[in-house]
């Protein structure tokens, strides 16, 4: 059954336009919310019961809030994030974002190329070429490996690796003695072979 006092609007006035529920009208009011038997909870106008939360402005479940706790996976060019309901819309997608190509070895604007548009140095990359170390590769990308004073003083690049002079064609802590250098024994090979 229905209790057609049940109609008459918050404030008790009959005719008004309140619209707000609270322990005195627990049923209905007259411009069509029904309220929830706790007092202060209402759904939507044209909605009889509380129904699952969803993105369009509205308190469909019914516990005073609009829109609360929604939020879904979105997607950009340069990956995956998620995004949150703001009053019926869907804002502030966390993904990445593409930004404008810079030379840092990276896809900045998400195009699948990197540094595009850039310099190209003797090793294929934008901006200077590497710095030579001493490891037996041409870092430089010159065609020449290991060129310079790389170890310094005393100390020669050998074989990839900064060595110290032989004493009187001996080594000492599990090194042999190639060229004049003390080189460790697990280089050996490489450097002797050149493996």
């Amino acid at each position: 059954t229905f209790d057609l006092f049940a109609r008459i609007d918050d404030d008790g006035v009959n005719g008004g336009t309140e619209n707000e529920c609270d322990e005195t009208n627990n049923v209905v009011s007259l411009t069509g919310v029904k309220c929830a038997t706790t007092g202060g909870s209402k759904c939507p106008p044209g909605q009889n019961e509380p129904e699952p939360e969803v993105c369009d402005g509205k308190d469909n479940n019914c516990n005073g809030q609009i829109d609360e706790g929604l939020v879904r996976p979105c997607q950009t060019k340069c990956g995956a994030g998620i995004e949150f309901c703001d009053n019926g819309n869907w804002v502030n997608c966390t993904a990445p974002k593409p930004t404008a190509e810079v030379c840092d070895g990276l896809d900045n604007n998400c195009d699948g190329q990197i540094d595009e548009g850039f310099p190209k140095n003797a090793c294929g990359s934008c901006g200077p070429p590497p710095v030579e170390t001493c490891d037996g590769i041409d870092n430089n990308c010159n065609g020449e490996v290991d060129e310079g004073n790389l170890c310094g003083s005393g100390l020669s690049c050998t074989c990839g690796y900064c060595a110290t002079p032989c004493i009187s064609g001996e080594c000492f802590d599990d090194s042999t003695c190639i060229n004049g250098y003390c080189i460790p024994n697990g280089l050996v090979n490489k450097c002797i072979n050149g493996q």
